[in-house]
């Protein structure tokens, strides 16, 4: 089997993630390989990939609904004194565009005219030095502080909405969720971007915020109830949004890492044009292949789905004999009997003799299977190293003695 003219050759940003492998306190990181993208994101995607971090108690609820009351309150007020300030130079602007808009008839195409005419004074440096003269008058301390009141609790209700669709979606405990979270946040493969802070024995919250990623100044009150919202690092995020590449770079790595010698596995091979497939991971000295497939909320997965994940695998796997593959490792986020199922119904009807290994449960099977290749790559390196010593010998023996 040949060496792929094209793979992903920085294996670097996986390199944590095989660290981790090898411990017992951080294992728990490799997790976060076997979740899909689309199961980390809050709201677009190019805003990054979340976690959350949760440590409240039972007043939590009322807290929350305290601060949204006031807050309400403080808006209500604050917003009719903004709309007195600024209702002459609303009209005027729109007074300007009011031919235009006659013009229109579709809702959406006069919503978007009144829109550009608006942020286009607004972005005028004059209505810009105005507006800041204006909200100096509106804004008193205490609507900034109810402003921010709003902001956080806001973010509290978002945080804890996203970590239980998370836990729901990937069926992980909240245990299982916050190891996985701590050892993120110890090998710096995330940011800690905002944290809301209350003290259990008051109605009012703190709110922080890292514009570049870590609190270095911030500190909380002893005891606090503290919500967390983290972010993936955006390199990291990178390999995980639109085509899995995070989990395919960690199998490569992982296996050049344990061997001494040249690189063994290669991550998104593609062999010959560019329209071909890419192949997850191909290991030619053995023939080996993987291909991965992370589904969103694989825990909600179900029998009578089994035969349309055959159907994508079975379509996956001639591009894997046509390189030379013998063996092909079908690696997923679905339980080791559910992937045993789509493996075996793959199988059904394909002439070929591929060998497909299902490679269920996470990060533990998958790893003892990298060991065990790594076994039989020294076991290759000895028997090509003997051949060779075979090929020297005889070659000497057969030399013309002087």
């Amino acid at each position: 089997m040949k060496v792929p003219k094209n793979f992903i050759e920085d294996e670097s940003l996986l390199e944590p993630f095989v660290i981790a492998a090898a411990t017992n306190s951080l294992d728990s990181a490799c997790d976060l390989l076997f979740i899909h993208g689309s199961d980390l994101t809050w709201g677009q995607q190019h805003f990054g990939l979340f976690l959350v971090n949760v440590n409240t108690d039972e007043n939590f609820d009322e807290v929350i609904e305290v601060v949204e009351a006031r807050s309400k309150l403080i808006f209500g007020s604050m917003a009719s004194a903004m709309l007195r300030k600024f209702e002459p130079r609303l009209i005027e602007v729109l007074a300007n565009v009011a031919p235009e808009l006659e013009k229109q008839t579709e809702a959406a195409a006069r919503q978007r005219i009144i829109g550009s005419a608006i942020a286009t004074e607004f972005a005028n440096e004059k209505t810009k030095s105005e507006f800041d003269r204006m909200a100096g008058e509106v804004f008193s301390v205490d609507r900034w502080i109810s402003f921010a009141d709003s902001i956080a609790s806001s973010l509290l209700r978002n945080a804890i909405s996203l970590r239980q669709r998370q836990l729901a979606s990937t069926g992980m405990t909240e245990d299982d969720y916050d190891r996985m979270s701590y050892a993120l946040q110890r090998l710096a493969l995330c940011d800690r971007i905002v944290r809301i802070a209350y003290p259990s024995n008051s109605l009012n919250l703190e709110l922080s915020v890292a514009s570049h990623g870590e609190f270095n100044a911030t500190g909380i009150l002893d005891g606090a109830n503290v919500v967390e919202w983290l972010r993936l690092k955006s390199s990291l995020a990178s390999l995980k949004i639109g085509q899995e590449k995070a989990l395919p770079a960690f199998i490569a790595a992982y296996v050049n890492k344990h061997f001494a010698g040249p690189r063994q596995a290669f991550a998104c091979a593609k062999y010959g044009e560019q329209s071909k497939p890419d192949l997850d991971v191909v290991i030619p000295t053995l023939a080996i292949g993987f291909e991965i497939k992370l589904y969103q909320a694989p825990f909600a997965i179900t029998n009578n789905k089994v035969a349309t994940l055959a159907s994508e695998l079975r379509q996956q796997l001639p591009a894997y004999v046509q390189a030379g593959c013998e063996r092909v490792g079908y690696v997923s986020n679905l339980t080791q009997e559910m992937a045993e199922l789509v493996v075996a119904a793959a199988q059904q009807g394909m002439n070929t003799s591929v060998q497909v290994i299902a490679i269920g449960d996470g990060a533990g099977n998958l790893i003892s299977l990298l060991d065990e290749i790594g076994q039989q790559l020294e076991a290759r390196r000895q028997e090509i190293f003997e051949e060779k010593v075979q090929r020297h010998t005889a070659a000497a023996a057969a030399a013309p003695s002087d």
